[in-house]
């Protein structure tokens, strides 16, 4: 990973990187989507970008070494460990006494769900900006 001598490394800002020139290591370490969304995505913008398959062990000073004791040197480690979300906090829902199964339901837009008189959930997009679908949720919903 380390093919470019420290001499080319002068700017260290990730924001001014590319017109210094400059070369960064960088790890994705994730499960499951979002590691690998990201890692397709670098690869799509870096070619000569390489993708490495294994148990983490720990990490070090210079990066992490795998369990197969492959050491990997990185400047920068981003973790994409995926998203693990409990949709509306387990919270226990009720229609007139009666206990709902959230799952057992049909959603309209992802937004409202059957046989469930006035509840809207706001859960954003995964795979662009969150803040994104919560806002036209918003729009969509009325007195929000």
């Amino acid at each position: 990973m380390n093919d470019v001598s420290p001499a080319t490394r002068v700017d260290r800002d990730p924001s001014t990187a590319e017109a210094a020139g400059a070369h960064y290591d960088v790890l994705i370490v994730g499960a499951g989507l979002s590691g690998v969304g990201a890692a397709c995505h670098l690869v799509q913008k870096r070619p000569g970008t390489s993708i490495v398959n294994g148990e983490i062990e720990t990490f070090t000073e210079a990066g992490l070494r795998l369990a197969s004791g492959q050491e990997l040197a990185a400047d920068i480690i981003v973790t994409a460990t995926g998203l693990k979300v409990r949709l509306m906090g387990r919270i226990a829902i009720e229609v007139d006494g009666t206990p709902v199964d959230i799952a057992s339901t049909t959603t309209y837009k992802s937004v409202m769900f059957s046989d469930i008189p006035n509840l809207a959930s706001i859960f954003g997009y995964t795979n662009a900006s969150w803040t994104l679908k919560s806002d036209l949720i918003a729009d969509y919903v009325p007195g929000s």
